[in-house]
């Protein structure tokens, strides 16, 4: 049992792991426990780590590890290292369950005699589900995510349908702005990946469970992924649990678990009887330990599609948060109805006279033209323009649009 209790704390430990690199760096955990552990392992600890290695490797390997080309190669590999863990995991337990619970569930139920048809659950849920989780994470790990393409600019038909899909709001994206690494002309909602050294439409992150990008063209197959994994994870709980609980009905049961009651009778079951229920039990354990991760993903993505916003957006959100906590922002809004303007109070003069600077390009804005200046001190004060309520987003988000 000794293999049973390291692999719980070892998913235990992961589960951890995983939820500190992966989320304790967004803006909405700043300042948070979350945040402060990502900040020891990730900025401190590894980081501390790789500049170490990095002076033993060119001290004494002349650099092997950690020249350019090798890193490269190494960025490729390991990239590819939990999207291949995931599939081999995923496939090892489904043969797991197919060969020892599954068969244990039909072997009992024709013991209970309940004339319950399993064949129908197979055939029109598990089966299903499986299929599903398999096919939305191969299209989200292979699919291109919206790249743009940096030798072949957009037309000025297919730039009109860009703009009417993602149009500049004035305070989060600008017109004209061009990517400082791949020198084309931004569309708004869109940014680099570091990871991918691409350009991306309506980028939201860069995965690395799928090694690619969560953007315009991918968001839809990552969406139907974290659906079908939660799905998974409950009905996986529920029919290893179900094994289990048929086996303490119509099976003869050690004494130590036949003298045991409530949980502590399914922990001495697992522990004490066949490899089929310890089995069972590992995979009750896992849904159990994972899905609340997993649930935390699909919800924090289901919240962003309520908030018009993607998670690459939240940041910049953050940072208009902390300009109207300050009272610093502005919006000039021109009476002749042209394009308003977003301001930041830059100073005041020795007279008082406020001095303002755009949001945009930080250029001083004479405030003194036919027009109107408003403070902008809370989100009632604004206009999230790519917000179009909850359904309109979620269809944006599952039906993208082509444009080439």
């Amino acid at each position: 049992m000794l293999t049973f209790y390291l692999l719980v704390t070892l998913v235990i430990f992961l589960t951890l792991i995983l939820l500190i690199v992966l989320i304790g760096d967004l803006p909405n955990y700043r300042g948070t426990i979350l945040h402060r552990s990502h900040i020891i392992l990730v900025d401190e600890i590894f980081n501390e780590f790789a500049k170490k290695f990095e002076i033993i490797d060119k001290n004494y390997l002349n650099g092997f590890f950690t020249s350019k080309q090798s890193k490269r190669r190494i960025r490729w590999i390991s990239g590819w290292i939990i999207p291949v863990f995931y599939l081999a995991v995923f496939t090892k337990f489904l043969q797991f369950f197919f060969t020892l619970t599954f068969p244990q569930i039909l072997k009992l139920e024709k013991l209970s005699k309940t004339g319950f048809d399993w064949s129908i659950r197979l055939n029109f849920v598990i089966i299903p589900a499986i299929a599903i989780n398999y096919l939305s994470f191969l299209l989200a790990v292979l699919s291109d995510p919206g790249y743009i393409d940096t030798k072949k600019p957009y037309d000025r038909t297919q730039y009109v349908k860009l703009l009417e899909e993602f149009p500049f709001d004035g305070l989060l994206f600008f017109k004209d702005k061009s990517c400082s690494t791949c020198k084309v002309i931004k569309p708004a909602r869109s940014k680099h990946c570091g990871s991918c050294d691409r350009c991306i439409l309506m980028f939201d992150h860069h995965c690395i469970w799928l090694n690619n990008d969560v953007a315009y063209y991918t968001f839809r197959w990552f969406f139907i992924f974290l659906c079908s994994v939660c799905f998974v994870f409950i009905y996986g709980a529920y029919l290893s649990y179900y094994s289990l609980m048929m086996y303490i009905k119509l099976e003869k049961l050690p004494k130590i678990v036949e003298t045991s009651s409530g949980v502590t009778k399914y922990w001495r079951l697992i522990k004490n009887s066949t490899f089929t229920n310890e089995i069972s039990g590992i995979m009750f354990l896992l849904c159990i330990l994972l899905f609340p991760l997993v649930g935390f993903f699909l919800g924090e993505t289901i919240w962003s599609v309520y908030l018009g916003v993607t998670t690459n957006e939240t940041a910049k959100w953050d940072h208009i948060h902390n300009f109207m906590e300050f009272k610093v922002l502005y919006q000039f809004l021109p009476n002749d109805n042209s394009p308003s303007t977003f301001l930041l109070l830059k100073e005041k003069t020795a007279d008082g006279k406020p001095l303002f600077i755009t949001i945009n390009d930080r250029l001083p804005f004479n405030t003194t033209a036919a027009g109107n200046l408003k403070g902008i001190n809370d989100w009632d004060d604004l206009a999230n323009i790519y917000d179009k309520g909850f359904w309109s987003n979620l269809e944006q988000k599952l039906f993208p649009k082509k444009f080439n």
